[in-house]
């Protein structure tokens, strides 16, 4: 998916020029959403009862204080595509700090991205970023699943998962107990 035929893996505009690709990544983005969309539902079903009101009402007033709707499932696909094609949008007018690019240029001399191509753009922004978790939410409760598993058999399994950070959190808790137990 990332590879493209002039060679280049997942630059925008290798990936914006070929209409193969292109296609592909409209009809994938809503099935990712879907799918991230699924995999909250499911992770909020599986949680204790504190942990899913706590993420619904986070879910909720986020939404109700950026689009004035308390929405406790998370964005539309609307309000997801809205998002992230300003973001590209941004990103392909220079930024929010840089001057306007001239008119019929992305403000390095080059043309300006076509329609597709930003559609392109933002079909691949949801697919990236419907990976990606908060990294503070999974440090605080993957730190404490892997402190409550390490005591019990499945640890093992847990130390793929988590980062170094994680790991060394793990580490330091463990010596901690060694300490307190001599």
């Amino acid at each position: 998916l990332g590879n493209s035929t002039d060679g280049s893996a997942g630059a925008p505009d290798a990936v914006a020029s070929d209409e193969s690709l292109k296609s592909e990544l409209k009809s994938l983005a809503p099935l990712a959403f879907r799918a991230r969309s699924a995999a909250k539902a499911y992770a909020r079903e599986r949680s204790r009862l504190p942990g899913r009101v706590g993420s619904m009402l986070y879910d909720g007033l986020r939404s109700w204080r950026r689009y004035g709707t308390f929405r406790p499932g998370g964005m539309t696909w609307e309000q997801v595509w809205s998002k992230y094609e300003e973001q590209v949008l941004s990103e392909s007018a220079g930024g929010l700090d840089g001057p306007s690019p001239p008119s019929g240029t992305d403000g390095g001399g080059e043309r300006a991205p076509t329609d597709d191509e930003i559609t392109a753009r933002v079909c691949l922004r949801i697919l990236e970023r419907s990976v990606v978790t908060n990294t503070a939410i999974d440090r605080l409760f993957l730190r404490r699943l892997a402190e409550a598993e390490g005591e019990g058999e499945r640890g093992d399994g847990l130390r793929d998962v988590l980062s170094d950070d994680g790991r060394r959190s793990r580490r330091r808790s463990r010596r901690a107990l060694r300490a307190r137990r001599r």
